[in-house]
């Protein structure tokens, strides 16, 4: 399901954004913890953790898997 706006993200939630850009369009990463995601960097073709989707002025979408 798609969190509102009176959820907070918990581990394992997904967030993603979208954006058109040469070769996607957007982005997602799993929810670490306290504000924090994990993904991989198509540009350092690396994984990182990072506050990635929790900035001010992100358009991020929050997703919380609830069973079949």
């Amino acid at each position: 399901r798609v969190l509102g706006s009176n959820d907070f993200p918990m581990s394992g939630d997904i967030a993603a954004i979208g954006h058109n850009s040469l070769n996607a369009t957007g982005h997602v990463g799993i929810v670490f913890y306290n504000g924090r995601t994990i993904s991989q960097s198509a540009i350092t073709n690396r994984v990182s953790i990072s506050s990635w989707g929790f900035n001010p002025g992100d358009a991020t979408v929050f997703r919380r898997y609830t069973g079949y």
